[in-house]
């Protein structure tokens, strides 16, 4: 079965455009790992694309695809975010049966023979919800030319549509008269359509209008996915946790937000790395200037070097407390005539205090080998294997802190971005709980608000003890008169915590030692 892949650089600069991903060097880590697993099990891959992302893909990164085509440069730039055109274009240069993958999916085996003998494919039926009639309704009354039968569609309380995660098939012909439709359909009406409202326009043109045509003409889908979801419906635990893969989860598919969350995206990351090493090191030199660290500390490891001065730690913040007091900046914060100096002061003097205590955290975490945060990165995604197992052999697992991680506590939550911390100042101060570790990627220091209860298990973790240690012990810290503090509340509760806690290298999880 030929695999096709299509990507449009629609005049964007990959650097600095994230393409609807958490940012440009993740989009960058899910093409990578997309395509890789698409070549472990498919030796026909092809990329349809424009000669920028030609010289992203193949030149710069060198992506194994059998074959490019370089076949998108004529769409016009100035529908850059109509990305649904760009697919369709794909689809109707095919000549022979074929299953489109988005670049958002990834898959841990062959795909069922009935998909790939299939006339009609594609990823699941989806049921519109109010996230869909509000799109659409956006969409509707601007619509110049809609065919009968899509219309009586978009004018149901539920529109039906079908997820395009995966497309394609055996019927060519019926396929290029949908291709022909969606093109003239989108010709007619994308004028009306600017970019900062395409993305209903982009679901009709590639998921209703589909689905609406197969109904008018009496085709059959076949389906990845028996199950019908519903178009908000597309939960982590079914279609974005790589900590489930290749056990539990065969195909992920990062719709939407996934793509955007950070836990998310940080698994796909240690993922690529751990399977295919040499293309992660190749993204991150592409993106240098944000890993300066790994570089200099690798560096003093291996050399003995002094890590650069270019190298020092990047903090956000640090960068923006500088444009404090400009309007565009400050502007969003509450302000109040008799204590607008106040809160300005009180703000800046706790940010350079969080900002100080970091610093000095990070001094202390210069002589932290290189090679043993690598290994901490490298191995973590092995560890969610435990959540896997039943109780009784989870209790047998060990628990430990990472050794070099502490706490900061602050009246405001610094880890977000600084132009949103509007909010904390209207409210009283509250201490949050900060957790920080040395990182060898990215910037130099991981920092995440952490809660109460995370925060006391990482306390009973001063040195290793088994799951059931450690499960015996956060109960203790709940009431026992309260009838939700069962056994059966608090094992679900510390599961939850100790998987985030997991996700972001805070702890590890590791078998007993056997004599």
């Amino acid at each position: 079965m030929r695999i096709v892949q299509t990507f449009w650089s629609s005049g964007k600069d990959w650097k600095t455009y994230n393409f609807g991903w958490d940012s440009p060097k993740f989009h960058l880590m899910g093409w990578a790992l997309s395509c890789l697993k698409l070549k472990e099990f498919y030796p026909d891959v092809h990329l349809y694309t424009d000669t920028a992302g030609a010289e992203l893909l193949i030149n710069r990164l060198n992506l194994p695809y059998t074959a490019v085509h370089i076949s998108h440069d004529d769409l016009n730039h100035a529908f850059s975010t109509h990305w649904a055109i760009s697919k369709i274009k794909t689809y109707a240069l095919q000549e022979k049966p074929f299953l489109h993958v988005d670049a958002d999916v990834f898959i841990f085996d062959k795909f069922a023979d009935k998909l790939e003998k299939a006339g009609l494919v594609m990823q699941n039926f989806e049921m519109g919800t109010a996230v869909y009639r509000k799109l659409t309704d956006t969409v509707y009354s601007n619509l110049c030319s809609v065919p009968a039968y899509l219309d009586t569609d978009l004018c149901k309380n539920a529109i039906p549509s079908c997820n395009a995660g995966i497309f394609g098939g055996h019927d060519l012909d019926f396929i290029r008269e949908y291709t022909n439709v969606a093109t003239n359909f989108f010709e007619d009406n994308v004028a009306a359509f600017p970019n900062d409202i395409a993305d209903g326009f982009n679901i009709i043109c590639e998921q209703i209008l589909f689905h609406s045509l197969c109904s008018n003409r009496n085709k059959q889908i076949t389906y990845l996915f028996d199950k019908q979801y519903q178009d908000d419906g597309y939960v982590m635990h079914e279609f974005a946790d790589f900590a489930l893969t290749p056990t539990k989860l065969k195909y992920l598919h990062l719709i939407g937000k996934h793509k955007r969350t950070k836990d998310i995206v940080e698994l796909m990351a240690r993922t690529l790395l751990k399977e295919y090493p040499a293309y992660f090191y190749k993204i991150l030199e592409a993106f240098d200037d944000e890993h300066k660290y790994y570089q200099a500390r690798m560096a003093k490891d291996n050399t003995a070097a002094q890590p650069q001065s270019g190298a020092l730690p990047i903090y956000q913040r640090r960068h923006s407390i500088t444009h404090i007091k400009d309007k565009e900046h400050w502007g969003a914060f509450p302000r109040n005539s008799k204590n607008e100096t106040t809160k300005e002061q009180h703000f800046i003097k706790e940010l350079q205090k969080y900002e100080t205590q970091l610093s000095e955290l990070t001094k202390s975490w210069k002589q932290v080998p290189g090679k043993d945060l690598l290994e901490m990165e490298t191995s973590s995604l092995a560890q969610f294997e435990f959540f896997l197992l039943p109780l009784s052999e989870q209790n047998t697992f060990f628990i430990s802190r990472h050794p070099w991680l502490d706490t900061i506590e602050s009246p405001f939550n610094w880890y977000m971005p600084i132009e949103s911390m509007d909010g904390q100042l209207k409210e009283e101060d509250k201490e949050v709980i900060i957790a920080c570790t040395p990182e060898i990627f990215y910037h130099e220091c991981r920092e995440v608000v952490i809660d109460e209860l995370e925060y006391n298990i990482l306390a009973l973790l001063d040195k290793a003890i088994t799951f059931a240690d450690l499960l015996r012990q956060v109960h203790e810290l709940f009431p026992s008169d309260n009838p939700n503090n069962g056994p059966d509340e608090v094992l679900i509760l510390t599961l939850i915590k100790i998987r985030r806690l997991l996700a972001n290298k805070f702890i590890s999880i590791f078998k007993p030692v056997e004599n």
